[in-house]
């Protein structure tokens, strides 16, 4: 994950509008294309669910075919299957490109030297000049072993038809939280939908307790294994998670569920607010996706600097692939 400082000139609108510019980036061709000799084939192992954003890749894929005359063959699986498959075929059968996540996740495998460093590339085509801040997220001592494709910003995602019709207001602060919390129980509805049949929902609601109540410094060297879970640090934010959850604050049998599930809570009006990405929207009909709004997560405690959580998406060059000059 890269967490941002939240700024207060920086509108919702306007941070959205400048992220969407790495993706936007990659689908209108604005890193070059480099220049292949003879004919070649280079192989991808994706892991995208969505289907636009699938057929986006392919897309670019084709493009890639024909201005360089390079056979694209895209394998894609299973986003979750994939998550198990990458820690083998990284050893053996590695493809020539591959998908995963930037910051720490892809620095486990940097650290068993199983992505090749594409810093030559980085400075060859002036990616840092594109891609800003989210270089950050795929560069470990200095070098970078990886290129963001585009990322999503967390937070609270709600109906606005649903808070008007219960008379909800966005919480700010932990108070107003679990005051939300009980007017939603009142109300009938769940006050918030998650899905933990997959472990990372819980982890990014955690990412978000954890900042608010202890902030970026020691969020991040617990991410890094500088700290442990049991510090002494870490008790308040499990204290008032365990508040909300014996207040029945979350989706009954969330581990029955995976996050389209409990999102789809979110659709059908069961559920207040969900703490997710934008992929969410996958979940609501093009008919209700314009009530659907974003809230940052609520101010735990005030003395502690307000990030936000915005996951990296990102492709790399495995170490073992066959043909990295194509890759490349």
């Amino acid at each position: 994950m890269t967490f941002l400082k939240q700024f207060p000139t920086t509108t919702r609108r306007r941070f959205l509008k400048g992220a969407g510019l790495v993706s936007a980036a990659a689908v209108t061709g604005s890193f070059p294309i480099p220049a292949i000799a003879q004919a070649q084939e280079v192989t991808m192992i994706s892991a995208e669910n969505n289907g636009a954003a699938l057929d986006a890749l392919k897309a670019i894929a084709a493009g890639f075919s024909k201005e360089a005359g390079v056979n694209v063959v895209i394998n894609n699986m299973d986003h979750e299957a994939h998550k198990t498959a990458i820690r083998n075929y990284l050893v053996a059968g590695a493809p020539d490109v591959c998908s995963w996540f930037s910051g720490n996740r892809m620095r486990a495998f940097v650290k068993r030297g199983l992505f090749d460093d594409i810093s030559d590339l980085f400075e060859k085509e002036k990616y840092k000049d594109v891609l800003g801040a989210t270089a950050g997220a795929v560069t470990d001592d200095g070098k970078q072993y990886g290129l963001p494709t585009g990322g999503t910003l967390w937070g609270l995602f709600y109906r606005k038809d649903v808070f008007e019709q219960h008379g909800l207001t966005v919480p700010k602060t932990a108070e107003e939280f679990m005051a939300y919390g009980d007017k939603c129980k009142a109300a009938g509805i769940t006050p918030v939908a998650i899905g933990t049949k997959e472990l990372w929902p819980a982890a990014g609601w955690f990412d978000q307790m954890n900042l608010r109540i202890n902030g970026l410094d020691k969020h991040m060297a617990l991410m890094n294994g500088e700290m442990s879970y049991l510090d002494p640090a870490l008790t308040a934010v499990f204290d008032q998670w365990e508040a909300m959850v014996s207040k029945g604050f979350f989706t009954e049998n969330h581990t029955s569920f995976g996050w389209q599930e409990a999102a789809a809570l979110l659709a059908q009006k069961k559920a207040g607010m969900m703490n997710l990405g934008a992929f969410l929207r996958s979940a609501f009909t093009a008919e209700d996706l314009p009530q659907l709004s974003y809230a940052t997560f609520p101010v735990l405690d005030a003395k502690v600097g307000h990030y936000e959580e915005f996951s990296v998406n990102s492709i790399h060059i495995p170490a073992k692939a066959k043909n990295k000059q194509g890759a490349r």
